[in-house]
């Protein structure tokens, strides 16, 4: 605004104002310039008059202040004074326009002020101002040199094109030309050379100036076998400057086809790439190209052409991805089908079922079941919705079998939730309308069962019913409904059928009298199938049927009861009775009582009949010479006639001489003849057992006390070879040899018999015998019995069958916790020397890591492993970390609580572990921030590099680094150089080569063990070698760590005194708001809030077991904090 008004001033020749104006603006040249127009104007005032304001000169001033210098140069021409003109001019440096005005007005001074025009400008330092006057007054030469004084080689250059003559003069040329190179005008150079025929030094200034064009004109003509190279090589300069398109035809005419796609993609020329691509003989790199070219056009929904690409490039399983992405299922199932076979395929829809199934997206889950075969997991789908028109649906369509099984189900729920007519219509729709009965019986609704059996059960089924409702009433009422349904006779018969005696006793007594000794009769023939028997017996007999009683207890062999009732109530029957009792006494080789009892029966005939069958002819021959006389004679001579016929020597005979012996009282001759019934007088094995056994009865009962001492010990041989040690037993017992009837019994596997004899007579015998018990058990393999008496002996005989699970729950069931630790231990060491880490961490996870020393190589062994190999993908990665996180988390808990010094150690190991987890949690996401978070945890484990592979945690941190970049590139070349050099120190077994200066000021371990072989081979190594060589001769590269606002490492948490709180999800210390989430468990609240907001947004089985191990450490759930 001053500046305005003050030159509105000036024109209104109100000078002192704009002289203030000027000064307010601080425009002291101008204040200046003002007080000398005003000067003037005071003495014009005085010599012409006025104010002055009119003369010439202060008018001129007033032009020049308006920078209106033609109109100044006019006024002054007015008045003939040129002088102050060109001195306007000189003052404002304006020399061209004051020669210009001289030599206009043939100024005489014109040569001395052109000279002294060029003398300024030489004292300036604008040679090129004066060498421009001198090609204009046709000095080319001075104006050449002056140009190059100046450092303009091109307006030199110009003036040499101009005046051809002059490239004559190599001199002035090769100046000219060396000063265009230096100044880096190489395009002008080649151009100056070519016009020389230097096509060589043409060429090469075209290539470094990056004409391509005039460097191939140049080699056409005069190196034609480098044109191709420099297409390439202009090709490649396109691409760099950012325009592929125009390097695509420049890679083609070099032959560079390769170059040529990359090109075309990079310029989003798709059709001209596949055309490209489609010329490239190499396979392999068409079938990258084609892979790449698909996913641009599967992306913007040019499926059929994306499809046919990526079958070219052999990627079938992308084509199947990108279909399934875009749910066209009928595509991807057709291409699965045709490339990865049907089990591939039916796997690959069974996971996107189960995605969708998790989505909600039903119908669509519905359909890639079914199109894989797999109608089952559809119908378990809206089983679990609880859809159950919809599971109804697929089970008509897909297993008509199970129809009726699933409205079955139906049924069931519908009751459990106490809908039971729903219930009923589905239980009907089964066919089960008896369930259907039975639920409502449970309900005590009556009604509806007797009229569900009525309509759909029959005349049976409805009796049943009818039964159960007069059941449930009871008395007087119950026969007042079966008669009222016509039907109580058939409810007594039901009711003893059922064993419902009492009820059928009431209906009898209440409604049917006459049938009191029927109801008896039937009650007693069920409780006689029940083997109730003294109850039977009494209804027998109430009932008036006392010889059913009798036949009963004869066919129990109850002969004492059965007796008893026949003399009571039915003698009849007691010769039944004595017949029977004589055949089972028979049965079991008593023949004395059997022929007691068949003479009390007054059959002598049968036992004679016996005798003689059996060839006991001296026992036949008795009976009939007491009791049947009339048929001795015929016995007699039918007993000689087999005399003759067996020689009277046989088997039989020492039968009948051994009986014969023992019933004249000669038992040492009845002992002596038994035993000649052998294997040498007989193959029959159960005839030389009982003849033995028999042997050894009369032995037990006649010989003991006298000196037979030999006939005892063929007794005891015999018994010995034909295994009846328990009968052996007997006898040597009944000799006083109690170690030898202990034996004997322990052979027969008489163990209680063994343990009791042992107790009365042979107390020191009895940890011999359980040995012997505990040997015959493990030898047969009863496990369940040896678990008994000796848990150890039975967990060691399933480990040596390899049946480790089965030891292991028997060792637990034995609730004894070091017992479990001891093998559960063993077990372990056994799977690592099998090499299955994750079969040993499971085993621990489920049984429980004790804390004890004699497990520490193992839990290291197992750690060692997990850290220092990496899985081939996340998920297994992620497993088998929290998997050994669990583990090592029950060792620190049972550590804690025993107070052990070890347990720091193992904290500290539990700490890396979780921070790998936490970090491999969210490796999926790409966000930078929890980049940042993970590059974070990566540091953090450096802490921890004398429990975990040094080379390998340097590595992954100096990656992330790397990747992140900016702050955190003197990072990355500092961990990766200490990669390095870590990564040699392994392969010399040279630890002292290992320079930790740099580390120095951190809380890095100074001194790692290192491990037996390195992280990382190939050629990923050799390109980190690459990087760092690269970083370390770059001055201008940061080659520091980050030192944050307490002025340490931002990763240390300690400063002198200060000492920060770590975060349990970065491991970094807590420098802003700290929150205490319990148990001594900490975390930054931004790190805390980013990662349950992550959870929440973008949830995972990783991040939400994370989540759970931070909350069972904290011993409180995780919560976003405000």
């Amino acid at each position: 605004m001053w500046k305005r008004v003050a030159y509105m001033a000036l024109d209104q020749g109100k000078f002192l104002v704009a002289q203030r104006c000027f000064a307010a603006i601080g425009d002291i040249p101008r204040v200046n310039f003002v007080r000398e127009t005003i000067r003037i104007a005071d003495e014009a005032a005085k010599t012409i008059g006025g104010d002055g304001t009119h003369f010439f000169k202060v008018r001129a001033n007033i032009a020049r202040m308006n920078k209106r210098f033609k109109e100044a140069e006019k006024i002054y021409l007015e008045q003939n004074d040129i002088e102050e003109a060109i001195n306007m001019y000189k003052s404002l440096h304006k020399w061209e326009e004051a020669l210009e005005l001289a030599r206009a007005r043939n100024y005489p001074g014109y040569e001395q002020l052109k000279m002294n025009y060029h003398r300024a400008l030489a004292e300036t330092g604008q040679e090129a101002k004066v060498a421009e006057l001198k090609a204009t007054e046709g000095d080319p030469r001075t104006a050449i040199q002056l140009y190059l004084k100046s450092n303009q080689p091109t307006k030199a250059l110009t003036v040499v094109l101009q005046k051809e003559e002059l490239l004559n003069d190599s001199m002035i040329t090769q100046d000219i030309a060396q000063s265009l190179v230096k100044n880096r005008f190489f395009e002008k150079a080649g151009d100056l050379y070519e016009k020389l025929k230097e096509f060589d030094k043409a060429m090469e200034n075209y290539l470094e100036g990056k004409a391509f064009q005039k460097a191939i004109h140049v080699s056409r003509f005069a190196f034609p076998d480098k044109v191709v190279g420099i297409e390439e090589e202009w090709g490649n300069y396109l691409v760099q400057q950012g325009q592929p398109e125009a390097a695509i035809n420049h890679f083609l005419e070099a032959n560079c086809t390769e170059k040529a796609v990359e090109a075309a993609i990079r310029a989003k020329e798709w059709s001209k790439a596949v055309q490209i691509v489609d010329v490239i003989q190499d396979t392999e790199r068409s079938h990258l190209f084609y892979g790449q070219i698909a996913e641009h056009y599967a992306s913007v929904g040019e499926f059929d052409r994306a499809e046919r690409l990526f079958i070219e490039a052999n990627l079938h399983k992308q084509a199947i991805a990108m279909y399934i992405k875009s749910s066209k299922w009928a595509d991807a199932y057709r291409l699965s089908e045709e490339f990865l076979g049907r089990e591939e395929t039916a796997q690959m829809y069974d996971r996107k079922a189960e995605e969708l199934e998790e989505q909600g997206r039903l119908a669509e889950a519905e359909q890639l079941y079914i199109s894989i075969g797999m109608s089952n997991k559809a119908i378990q789908m809206y089983k679990k919705a609880n859809r159950n028109e919809e599971v109804v649906r697929l089970v008509g369509q897909y297993h008509s079998e199970h129809l009726l099984e699933t409205h079955k189900r139906l049924g069931e729920e519908h009751e459990t939730a106490g809908d039971l007519k729903a219930a009923e219509e589905e239980y009907l729709k089964a066919g089960e309308y008896k369930m259907a009965i039975d639920m409502y019986r449970k309900a005590e609704m009556w009604s509806d069962a007797y009229r569900l059996a009525k309509t759909e059960g029959g005349d049976i089924v409805q009796k049943q019913v009818g039964f159960l409702w007069a059941k449930s009433l009871g008395g007087d009422a119950a026969v007042k409904l079966l008669t009222r349904f016509n039907m109580l006779s058939d409810a007594i018969d039901f009711a003893i059928e059922n064993g419902a005696f009492d009820f059928a006793f009431d209906l009898a007594r209440l409604g049917m009298k006459e049938r009191l000794p029927e109801v008896h009769t039937r009650i007693a023939v069920q409780m006689e199938e029940e083997g109730r028997l003294e109850e039977a017996a009494k209804h027998y007999i109430e009932g008036g049927k006392a010889e059913e009683a009798v036949s009963m207890y004869i066919h129990d062999q109850d002969w004492a009861n059965a007796e008893k009732i026949a003399k009571e109530h039915a003698p009849n029957s007691l010769a039944d009775v004595y017949t029977g009792e004589a055949r089972k006494a028979l049965e079991a080789g008593d023949h004395q009582r059997a022929e007691s009892f068949l003479l009390r029966a007054g059959r002598p005939d049968i036992i004679m009949r016996y005798f003689k069958e059996q060839g006991m002819w001296v026992d036949a021959l008795r009976i009939a010479k007491e009791y049947l006389p009339n048929q001795l004679a015929q016995l007699q001579e039918e007993f000689d006639k087999e005399e003759l016929r067996s020689g009277a020597r046989g088997v039989d005979s020492f039968l009948a001489q051994g009986k014969e012996w023992e019933q004249n009282g000669e038992y040492l001759r009845a002992v002596q003849a038994f035993l000649k019934i052998n294997s040498e007088t007989t193959s029959d094995q159960d005839l030389i057992r009982q003849s033995a056994l028999k042997a050894a009865e009369i032995a037990l009962k006649f010989l003991i006390g006298g000196s037979n001492h030999e006939i005892f010990g063929e007794i005891l041989n015999r018994l010995s070879e034909l295994d009846e040690h328990e009968k052996a037993a007997e006898v040597l017992l009944a000799l006083g040899s109690s170690r030898e009837a202990i034996q004997a019994l322990c052979h027969a596997q008489q163990w209680s018999k063994a343990r009791q004899i042992a107790t009365e007579f042979l107390p020191e015998a009895l940890p011999e015998i359980e040995s012997m018990y505990k040997e015959s058990l493990k030898n047969e393999g009863r496990l369940g019995e040896l678990i008994d008496v000796d848990a150890i002996s039975a967990i060691e005989l399933l480990i040596e069958r390899g049946q480790w699970e089965k030891a292991i729950e028997t060792a637990k069931q034995q609730k004894h916790a070091p017992l479990l630790d001891k093998y559960v231990a063993k077990y372990a060491s056994h799977l690592i020397k099998d090499g299955d880490y994750t079969k040993a961490s499971k085993l621990f996870e489920r049984y429980g890591a004790a804390g004890k020393e004699e497990n520490f190589n193992i839990y290291k062994t197992i750690f060692d492993e997990v850290a220092g190999t990496q899985m081939s993908t996340l998920l297994e990665e992620f497993e088998r970390l929290s998997l050994v996180r669990n583990v090592f988390q029950s060792i620190v808990s049972n550590l804690e609580t025993a107070k052990s010094p070890h347990y720091h150690i193992y904290n500290r190991q539990l700490i890396s572990l979780h921070l790998m987890c936490v970090r491999c949690a969210l490796t999926g996401s790409d966000e930078q921030e929890t980049k940042k978070t993970r590059l974070k945890q990566s540091i953090a484990l450096l802490r921890y590099t004398d429990l975990l592979p040094p080379d390998r945690m340097f590595y992954e941190a100096g990656m992330l680094a790397k990747e992140i970049g900016g702050e955190y590139e003197g990072c990355a070349f500092l961990f990766l150089n200490h990669y390095l050099d870590l990564h040699e120190a392994i392969e010399d077994g040279s630890p002292d080569m290992v320079d930790f200066t740099p580390f120095e000021k951190t809380e890095f371990p100074p001194e790692v063990p290192l491990p037996d072989k390195t992280f990382l081979q190939g050629p990923e190594h050799e390109e980190i070698k690459e990087w760092v060589l690269a970083i370390s001769v770059d001055d201008s590269a940061k080659k520091n760590l980050i030192v944050d606002g307490r002025g340490c490492f931002e990763a240390n948490l300690t400063n002198g005194s200060d000492e920060k709180k770590m975060c349990i999800l970065t491991g970094y210390p807590i420098v802003q708001t700290l929150v205490d989430v319990g148990n001594g468990v900490f975390a930054d609240k931004e790190e805390l809030n980013r990662y349950l907001i992550l959870l929440r947004k973008s949830p995972t089985d990783q991040l939400q077991d994370v989540s759970n191990f931070v909350s069972k450490l904290a011993k409180s759930a995780l919560g976003l904090q405000l």
